[in-house]
């Protein structure tokens, strides 16, 4: 950190999840996040990308910008918060981040099948240098494939928390000391693919002729 803020960015995607950014404006869990950064030394800044959730804006807020993204800012005590919808500079806000909390949900891609939330663990964690990661299941929006991605990765290279207990999370992962994640292997993407196939393949003509039609 080098004596600057403690920078959490939370983001939700583009979808909805509005228990996740309750949580994360939560009275306690600002007292928690503050207190872990007084235990190190440094101020937080907490940004948070919202999405489609439903949000209301802390009083005092002002209209302010981040990496030329519109957003409005509040300012509590040592807490400096950034909250705005959307973002086209989210790789920027990934270099700045000590800590991501992200969502695990599903909105998947009609061409690849890969779903939002894989997609930010995946980068977040091919981030150099990485930031710590938390993730937190959307369960009304979540699949089985992210469940498994989740508990995969799960303490070896992020953390998983939950909206009733973000807090203790946030406190896991912050002590917590991750592995590296490998780069990306063109050779290895390439075997999943293959092995996707040839398991689609043996699978009613339907669900073949779907995958099928995402490399053609």
């Amino acid at each position: 950190m080098g004596g600057g803020p403690l920078v959490v960015f939370v983001t939700v995607g583009s979808t909805q999840f509005d228990a996740l950014v309750k949580a994360v404006l939560s009275p306690p869990l600002i007292a928690q996040l503050r207190t872990a950064c007084r235990r190190r030394g440094v101020q937080a800044r907490l940004i948070v990308q919202y999405g489609q959730s439903a949000l209301q804006m802390p009083l005092g807020a002002s209209a302010a910008s981040l990496h030329d993204t519109p957003c409005m800012r509040a300012v509590g005590g040592d807490v400096d918060l950034y909250l705005f919808a959307y973002t086209r500079a989210f790789s920027a806000f990934l270099r700045d981040a000590h800590l991501v909390v992200a969502h695990a949900g599903t909105c998947v891609a009609a061409q690849t099948g890969l779903t939002a939330g894989a997609g930010t663990i995946l980068e977040t964690l091919r981030t150099d240098p990485p930031p710590r990661l938390l993730v937190v299941p959307n369960t009304s929006l979540m699949d089985n494939h992210q469940r498994e991605l989740a508990d995969a990765l799960r303490g070896a290279y992020l953390e998983e928390g939950d909206t009733d207990a973000l807090g203790d999370a946030l406190e896991r992962v912050l002590a917590a000391h991750y592995k590296r994640f490998p780069p990306s292997d063109p050779g290895l993407f390439l075997a999943v693919v293959r092995e996707t196939l040839a398991e689609a393949e043996a699978r009613p003509a339907p669900l073949a002729a779907k995958v099928m039609s995402a490399f053609t």
